[in-house]
């Protein structure tokens, strides 16, 4: 389902925050252009786009031509996709850890420093 190059391309365009006001910004108002997203940061409009190109390849932004501009779009199908994936890679063991995760957490790790075995 997830490959391993797009978990690492979508992580790196999750990893910064200017992308992720920009995906904000798309997500309270769907149908902005680079233009009109620029607008909103203290850089240049050519790093803007170098934000929203990283975007783009991710997957995160998809775009629509309307009258010879590029009109933007949140997609949050990557950020979902890569939710469920990383929930499959760490499923949660229900028998140790189902009422007060936290506070079974805490017991399952401080029996283990006790015993000496290792996580």
């Amino acid at each position: 389902m997830c490959t391993d190059a797009e978990k690492d391309q979508i992580y790196k365009a999750l990893g910064n925050v200017t992308r992720r006001e920009i995906m904000k910004y798309l997500r309270e108002t769907p149908g902005l252009t680079s233009g009109q997203i620029s607008e909103n940061f203290e850089m240049s409009r050519i790093a803007v786009l170098g934000h929203i190109k990283v975007l783009t390849s991710a997957g995160l932004i998809i775009y629509k031509t309307r009258n010879r501009r590029r009109v933007l779009y949140f997609n949050p199908l990557p950020v979902q996709m890569v939710n469920a994936c990383w929930v499959e890679d760490y499923p949660l063991d229900d028998t140790k850890l189902h009422k007060r995760p936290q506070q079974n957490l805490l017991s399952i790790l401080m029996g283990s420093a006790r015993t000496g075995s290792g996580i």
